[in-house]
């Protein structure tokens, strides 16, 4: 029961573009009108669960089982940081809706809140136990929710 490798996550209001996670390792940034394949994000040492995009567009997280989470630039598909201190595959990866901020979720049984800017480590969110699949910040980036294998 684990999760699903290579889910989408489509942009349109802000950008004619869908992003791809797949379990070669890459994620790809498509052009949602043409299909074509915009950008290839190469750099992961394992499977790619999950992508998405920042809330302007000008960058994608990454979630991963090589224990990291990355932060791409959209515009070149470079990497601008490598975010590691999972312990374990990280399954999710989400923005707060100003871009301030990411959340990840992990097998580790912990969430990390990043700071987008500098991509260092906020706090460490602990409790669970069992791994946490999901987490996102609520819409006034106060909070953070989490779902996890233990049922909370």
């Amino acid at each position: 029961a684990g999760l699903p490798i290579g889910e989408a996550h489509l942009s349109a209001e802000l950008c004619p573009a869908i992003v791809t996670a797949s379990k070669d390792g890459t994620a790809r940034i498509w052009n949602a009108e043409t299909g074509v394949c915009e950008q290839l994000l190469e750099g992961h040492g394992g499977p790619v669960y999950f992508a998405c995009f920042g809330p302007n567009c000008m960058s994608v997280a990454t979630a991963s089982d090589d224990k990291t989470a990355k932060l791409w630039r959209v515009d070149d598909g470079r990497v601008r940081f490598t975010l590691k201190g999972h312990t374990d595959a990280v399954y999710s990866a989400g923005f707060s809706e100003d871009g301030k901020w990411l959340v990840t979720s992990s097998e580790d049984k912990t969430g990390r809140v990043w700071i987008v800017k500098t991509g260092d480590c906020r706090c460490t969110l602990k409790g669970h136990d069992g791994p946490v699949l999901s987490a996102s910040f609520t819409p006034d980036c106060l909070k953070v929710t989490t779902t996890s294998r233990d049922g909370t």
